[in-house]
């Protein structure tokens, strides 16, 4: 009976859930159906099992559908953890993962399939008892590699890059739906992975709610608030990049403002793939992008330098977005203007003690401002 009063309370609190996101205007249509359909999945899942545990030991009569049911739940299953992952990550890693993704759920559902007329991944006996066999741990190990990827998204691929104080909060989310799986692999009888992934559920559209705040909805960069908002809190030595695509009027005049906005998502895509694992990328204004470097890594980039001389790194990363877009904009000639950057460096007092007069970080912002207009502007003139 406990069972059955857990599963209605996981199920009844979903359908609040998905009548809750239903009315949500925070989220795209997209995102808010995935969101719908993740948590039906697991009414489903949740349903077929409490009907499975009632069927365990007593249906000897419908065996067949017994075995049909256990097929079912353990072919959905895994799509759970694909869902969260595809929440939550950038679209360049989703592309990497998604062969490896299908080809395993792929396996996972073959194999489950023919345990229908041989006791592959699990055994049914005519007494209708549910037995594991040896090659259950194929669809363990399945389930595992699936929150894996979500343990890789939480380390460094999220939706939000992680500015957060702490930053552990998708990664704590993940433990708490793993340690759920794990109690009912010791414990068949309960029903703690479905307690745990309902629960989970509710945190994580928290997580995502207030994550989705600090993104800009074109470019799923972090947005202008965010970037106010972490300069204020920034203690460290660390270097302030603005980024201006040019000519960009004219690709709005040019092709329209749907392309527009196709253009402002190429380059912050670009931004990202080139600042992402130095720097925080954020769009700051309309075709205006910004990247804080992280803690530590002005000093590392310098010492990289040859010369140790910390200007000349920076050149060398900014180089790299222009050679990026460059060799973007031969198959996608709008872009051929390409972008503007400047950069203003910030001495923390806490890293540099020696330092006798300090920029404040809105002075530092000013600097890489008008290193990024002397740039249009010479850029404009050579044209």
């Amino acid at each position: 009976m406990s069972y059955i009063a857990v599963s209605f309370i996981c199920v009844f609190s979903l359908v609040i859930g998905i009548i809750g996101m239903a009315e949500n205007e925070l989220f795209s249509t997209r995102r808010k159906r995935r969101f719908i359909i993740l948590a039906s999945i697991i009414i489903f899942e949740i349903i077929i099992d409490a009907i499975s545990l009632g069927m365990d030991g007593k249906a000897t009569e419908y065996v067949a559908l017994y075995k049909i049911l256990k097929i079912t739940e353990f072919i959905v299953s895994p799509v759970i953890p694909i869902m969260l992952v595809k929440q939550v990550t950038y679209k360049a890693f989703w592309d990497k993962i998604k062969k490896l993704f299908i080809v395993m759920f792929s396996i996972n559902a073959i194999l489950q399939a023919m345990t229908f007329f041989w006791p592959i991944m699990f055994k049914i006996e005519e007494n209708a008892i549910y037995y594991r066999t040896p090659w259950t741990f194929i669809y363990i190990s399945i389930l595992i590699v699936f929150f894996a990827a979500l343990f890789e998204v939480a380390a460094r691929k999220t939706f939000t890059q992680n500015t957060s104080k702490y930053g552990c909060t998708l990664f704590l989310i993940n433990v708490f739906l793993l340690s759920g799986m794990i109690m009912r692999l010791f414990y068949p009888q309960s029903n703690a992975d479905w307690l745990c992934i309902t629960i989970g559920f509710f945190v994580f559209t928290f997580y995502f709610s207030n994550s989705y705040l600090k993104v800009d909805s074109i470019t799923t960069l972090l947005n202008q608030k965010a970037f106010r908002n972490y300069l204020r809190r920034v203690k460290y030595s660390t270097a302030i990049i603005v980024i201006d695509a040019n000519n960009f009027k004219s690709i709005n005049d040019t092709y329209g403002h749907q392309s527009g906005d196709w253009a402002l998502s190429r380059i912050a895509e670009l931004i990202f793939k080139v600042y992402n694992r130095v720097g925080y990328c954020y769009r700051i204004g309309g075709d205006e992008f910004g990247v804080i470097l992280k803690p530590g890594v002005l000093k590392k980039i310098t010492y990289k330098n040859k010369n140790f001389d910390t200007y000349a790194a920076l050149e060398d990363l900014l180089d790299t977005l222009n050679k990026e877009i460059a060799c973007v904009s031969k198959r996608h000639p709008m872009l051929n203007d390409g972008v503007s950057q400047g950069y203003g460096i910030y001495n923390s007092a806490l890293d540099n003690p020696s330092i006798e007069e300090y920029k404040t970080i809105e002075e530092v912002l000013k600097i890489a401002d008008e290193r990024m207009y002397r740039q249009k502007k010479i850029r404009k003139n050579t044209r």
